[in-house]
């Protein structure tokens, strides 16, 4: 019986070591769960900076094209002249209506 007894007690004690680990592991889940959500934020927060960056980077090039005589990408500010003229005549269809 005693064997027994020591046997119950290291199982005890091991079930309780491992309802332990597990109880620790989950809070470390957790932690890394959250860790996760605000890395994925602050990623897509830098994705829309840098898409805005982008976007500032393409209008002013198109300025200092347009600006510069287009010696820059003429045919990028000739796009965006023919667009601008096109809302423009856009408009002006609008007001003569």
């Amino acid at each position: 019986m005693t064997v027994t007894k020591t046997l119950l007690v290291d199982v005890k004690n091991n079930l309780s070591l491992l309802l332990s680990k597990q109880n620790q592991l989950e809070e470390d889940r957790k932690q890394l769960e959250q860790h996760i959500e605000k890395l994925q934020q602050q990623l897509s927060e830098a994705n829309e900076r840098v898409m805005n960056l982008e976007e500032e980077n393409r209008q002013l090039r198109l300025a200092k094209a347009v600006s510069s005589g287009g010696t820059e990408n003429p045919e990028e500010a000739k796009d965006k002249i023919n667009e601008l003229v096109r809302e423009i005549d856009k408009c002006l269809a609008l007001l003569n209506i």
